[in-house]
């Protein structure tokens, strides 16, 4: 099964376009010209306005200053018509981004950035990417319960806050690879879930996993006009391997989360 990203994103900005519209203003800052970071925040953006949600873009070239952009932050973060704070990573080496970060109120946090940079605060709503995981597992109709998972990667946005879900306590096994991991291959034959954001595109092959395997992929990586995912799906179906694909799998989920997570931070009503 090809877990279809795109129509869970679609049920999910429906499903928020549906409840009482809210005022608040979603601020993304981007800082320098990057193509792909560009290219996601427009992606954000198109959600948002599917979602009936006010997304204001503020972009600022890679020569700014640490103390000018924790003022730009600051202020987002005192002005009540903001609602949410969409800071996209990484930031040039020169700025130190958990200084950042730490200046984000916590009910103006959607992408949880907060909780997966300290990882004793408590975050108000889940990991964009944890959410996407949970997405992912209800489609293919699996659970955690008892089973091996291999997280491979550790970024902070996905591979971290993943290692960090308490769900994973329900699980047999959690192994976590890095690069250069020799027991990569070890660990993925006895795997059932594996979960990858490494941006090495290809670097799981179907050869490589037991029959019945569920894939989900966070990486990203674009050469010319093609885009891959770490998993090469190459042989899946008759494997019956079911995955996310790239594009068109995590990527969208992850986008309509922190949509959703910004309409609950936003939201007076506790049902939301």
């Amino acid at each position: 099964m090809i877990v279809n990203g795109n129509d869970i994103k679609k049920r999910i900005l429906e499903s928020i376009k549906q409840r009482a519209k809210i005022s608040s203003i979603l601020a993304a800052v981007i800082i320098g010209s990057e193509k792909n970071a560009l290219r996601f925040i427009e992606a954000k953006k198109r959600a948002a306005q599917e979602a009936g949600i006010t997304f204001k873009i503020i972009k600022k070239p890679s020569s700014i200053s640490e103390s000018t952009l924790q003022k730009l932050v600051y202020g987002l973060g005192e002005n009540k018509k903001i609602g949410g704070i969409i800071l996209q990573l990484p930031l040039p080496k020169k700025i130190n981004t958990e200084k950042i970060i730490k200046i984000i109120p916590e009910h103006k946090d959607p992408d949880c950035l907060l909780g997966v940079y300290f990882p004793n605060h408590q975050s108000r709503v889940m990991s964009p990417a944890v959410a996407a995981v949970k997405e992912v597992l209800r489609k293919a109709r699996k659970t955690l319960q008892d089973k091996n998972i291999v997280i491979i990667g550790q970024g902070q946005v996905t591979g971290k806050p993943i290692a960090l879900w308490r769900e994973l306590r329900k699980t047999k096994e959690v192994a976590v690879s890095m690069k250069g991991d020799k027991k990569r291959k070890e660990h993925l034959k006895k795997a059932d879930i594996i979960i990858s954001g490494t941006g090495e595109a290809g670097i799981i092959s179907v050869k490589e996993l037991k029959k019945g395997a569920l894939v989900v992929d966070f990486g990203y990586s674009k050469k010319g006009k093609d885009i891959k995912g770490d998993f090469n799906p190459r042989g899946a179906e008759e494997k019956e391997i079911d995955y996310t694909p790239t594009p068109g799998g995590t990527g969208p989920i992850v986008v309509a989360k922190v949509l959703e997570n910004f309409y609950k931070l936003n939201k007076k009503d506790k049902k939301a």
